[in-house]
């Protein structure tokens, strides 16, 4: 057919058509060659996938047949398709488990170099323990739904134990995780979510939780909601439970505070309590973690502490600490250290005029005292 059609194209064959009167007349040459070689190429075009589709090799796959011997397993290209696709899911799979891996190293490391909260890290361990298994059988089981249930928190204990600290850790491990699309972590007090006016007080709550979509809200000393101005603390706590369950799957709240002050915020909303089922419990530090603490506070500083008696001295220094009520722990010990630094500051001002690197660096016995 094709050469036919070249045939009657090359030798000026003309197209004709039947007026309504009957009579034939000639159509326009250059019309006629344009319509021929249209359709030539159409065919050409038509031969040239047949080609290509009778040449494509079937997907082979080498397979075990039932006495052991290998054999080939011809593919047409949709099953070649499934088993790319089932490849790419393998790949993911294995991907998420190394990062289960990787998540469960960085969250050892960063308790190790937390002191003390023994209580603290073991409900954490408990908790990415809980997370990866969801996560493997949503892996394995698509249809699986999760049973991990709502994910906000309650910090109960006494400032200075690391509370801040470990609502960051907790944002980073739920981003690393995939369970929070950003990480970040927003602190929040009474003033930022009441604001200056009664009026104020759900628009700056909702505004501030939007801010922490995504990520992890923690609402710092959450009991001075009901302290003071109680309605307008009531209506907070209101708006927050609405919008805590409302972004249950894009937002982690933490409520910290005292752990007897706390009970009066639970008792001010009744649903508020089961909104927050996870409760983490900040022991106050001993006087041995107290000392670690500010050893690895005077390292960070480029300070060193020169001896056994400057040892027993910053451990003088430190015990009334732990007799505090409530006790300060790490603030405490912060605020102790910045006043030993200034008491060297003088010491040395005064009876040098030229302080040397390793003179600078050094707290001795009289400036721990």
């Amino acid at each position: 057919l094709e050469c036919q059609l070249c045939q009657m194209w090359g030798s000026g064959w003309l197209l004709l058509r039947k007026r309504t009167d009957g009579a034939a007349a000639h159509a326009d040459p250059q019309l006629a060659n344009a319509v021929l070689l249209g359709i030539i190429l159409l065919l050409l075009l038509l031969k040239f996938v047949m080609d290509v589709h009778a040449r494509v090799l079937p997907l082979q796959v080498k397979g075990t047949a039932d006495h052991g011997h290998s054999r080939l397993l011809p593919f047409r290209r949709l099953r070649g398709r499934k088993l790319l696709s089932s490849l790419r899911v393998h790949v993911s799979r294995s991907s998420e488990l190394m990062d289960f891996c990787a998540v469960r190293a960085r969250l050892q490391s960063a308790l190790d170099a937390m002191v003390g909260l023994t209580c603290v890290k073991t409900h954490l361990s408990a908790l990415l323990d809980t997370l990866e298994m969801d996560q493997r059988r949503r892996t394995t089981a698509p249809s699986y739904v999760a049973c991990t249930g709502c994910m906000h928190m309650v910090f109960l204990g006494n400032p200075g134990t690391g509370k801040t600290a470990v609502a960051k850790l907790i944002a980073t491990l739920l981003r690393d995780m995939g369970i929070l699309r950003r990480g970040q972590l927003v602190v929040a007090k009474k003033a930022d979510l009441l604001g200056r006016y009664s009026n104020h007080v759900s628009r700056n709550t909702r505004a501030i939780i939007q801010k922490a979509l995504g990520g992890v809200l923690l609402i710092d000393e959450a009991y001075s909601l009901v302290q003071g101005e109680a309605e307008l603390g009531r209506e907070c706590i209101n708006v927050l439970v609405d919008m805590c369950y409302a972004f249950r799957e894009d937002l982690v709240v933490i409520l910290a505070g005292y752990t007897d002050t706390m009970t009066d915020l639970f008792a001010a909303n009744p649903g508020l309590a089961s909104r927050f089922p996870n409760r983490f419990s900040f022991h106050d530090y001993s006087l041995d973690e107290l000392e670690r603490i500010a050893t690895l506070m005077i390292r960070a500083a480029r300070f060193t502490v020169l001896d056994q008696p400057a040892h027993a001295a910053l451990r003088a220094m430190i015990e009334p600490i732990t007799r505090e009520v409530p006790c300060g722990n790490a603030r405490s010990v912060e605020n102790a250290i910045a006043a030993a630094v200034r008491a060297q500051s003088t010491r040395l001002s005064a009876r040098l005029s030229h302080v040397s690197a390793t003179s600078s660096e050094m707290i001795e016995v009289e400036e721990s005292l």
